[in-house]
């Protein structure tokens, strides 16, 4: 396991190298205008890159069929974003990641049970996804004064959150890729937002920055989702 992430760190790094180029001009743009903890960003982005490569491994063994794999790293990937999520709740007052945890969670161990122990749970199913999802985006639209740039990322979070219940990988791949654009594009919005509003939070570089590199990462294993869709 730590081979495969020392393996799909280096492979990360070779095709994602302008990653490290948007960090070190966010952390000279913190430096210059003090809109931001320097030590702060730099760490909190490494744990959230470290989520980022799982998920990226779990994506991989996906699409080669090693789902024991992937489940394993999509479990590991959970656990680290809900420490991330914890974090950016109690020290910068940021909800929207922590109500996602609930399904991230979920479905993460159901995930790691269905495909390491053949265990399986009736109710952990799409019709539970979905109604969770429906009722925290309820709330959320509902009851919380969230900016529009969170209300996109909480779409994005479900139309995710619903992709990793399912055992197809091509419909999984898809939902995960239609979930990641729209994220990105809330996680952008949010770092422009809050860099006018004078402070930029670690969390808005790593999601910013992070979620671009996943979604380059499904962009660049498309062709062979669509390939396999062709065989059907």
């Amino acid at each position: 396991m730590l081979q495969q992430l020392l393996q799909q760190s280096r492979i990360f790094s070779r095709e994602n190298w302008w990653v490290y180029i948007l960090l070190l001009l966010c952390l000279g743009l913190i430096f210059f205008t003090w809109k931001g903890s320097l030590i702060e960003v730099l760490l909190l982005f490494l744990i959230n890159l470290l989520g980022n490569i799982c998920m990226m491994i779990m994506q991989d063994s996906y699409s080669k069929q090693q789902f024991r794999v992937g489940s394993t790293f999509l479990l590991i990937s959970n656990m680290i974003f809900l420490g991330i999520a914890l974090y950016s709740f109690l020290f910068n007052e940021e909800k929207q990641y922590l109500y996602w945890q609930v399904s991230f969670m979920l479905w993460g161990m159901r995930s790691f049970l269905q495909y390491n122990f053949y265990k399986s749970f009736w109710f952990l199913s799409g019709i539970t996804v979905g109604i969770i999802n429906i009722c925290i985006l309820s709330y959320i639209l509902l009851f919380l004064d969230f900016p529009w740039y969170g209300i996109i990322q909480s779409f994005g979070f479900a139309i995710i959150t619903y992709g990793l219940i399912l055992l197809n990988d091509i419909h999984r791949y898809m939902y995960h890729l239609l979930g990641t654009t729209i994220l990105v594009i809330g996680s952008i919005w949010w770092l422009y937002v809050n860099y006018v509003s004078g402070t930029i939070f670690w969390i808005t570089v790593s999601y910013s920055v992070l979620s671009l590199t996943v979604l380059s990462f499904y962009v660049r294993v498309l062709p062979t989702y669509i390939s396999r869709i062709k065989k059907l």
